[in-house]
């Protein structure tokens, strides 16, 4: 890594605001929580436990848009800035823990294609039937592995 590279790194850090630290924090947390999960339990598991609601009350649809919005940025710079790059699985399973531990209930979404003799798979996380981060059209690309 190049000294420029570190000295904007730490200009790109300084200016993000404590709420945007605790978010990211947090997000760094889930995805070494479910990265170690996902390689020590049933994935059945792991999911029901990351679409678990918490007791928060359901915010309105305004409050939800904005913690969409933040939480997609902080899981997405947490996953960049990790001891090493995390998959769109961990990606999304934390993401539907973040949003389900403020009374946002949000669906994993799992999908294939092939594409010559490889199988390509993404997972996503979808809230009222809009994908988070994600193109709009993501599911035209993929077959569903469960509902």
């Amino acid at each position: 890594m190049t000294v420029t590279t570190v000295l904007h790194k730490l200009n790109s850090a300084s200016r993000l605001s404590a709420e945007d630290w605790m978010l990211f924090l947090q997000a760094w947390v889930w995805l070494l929580i479910f990265d170690i999960g996902l390689r020590t339990r049933p994935f059945s598991e792991l999911q029901a436990f990351a679409a678990r609601l918490t007791s928060h009350p359901i915010p309105s649809p305004e409050q939800t848009e904005k913690q969409l919005r933040m939480l997609k940025v902080a899981v997405a710079r947490a996953g960049s800035h990790h001891l090493y790059p995390m998959t769109c699985l961990r990606r999304s399973l934390a993401l539907q823990k973040m949003l389900a531990q403020r009374g946002v209930a949000a669906e994993l979404k799992i999908g294939v294609y092939k594409e010559l003799d490889l199988l390509n798979a993404h997972a996503w996380v979808e809230c009222q039937g809009k994908p988070i981060g994600e193109p709009e059209k993501v599911m035209d690309h993929y077959v569903m592995l469960r509902r």
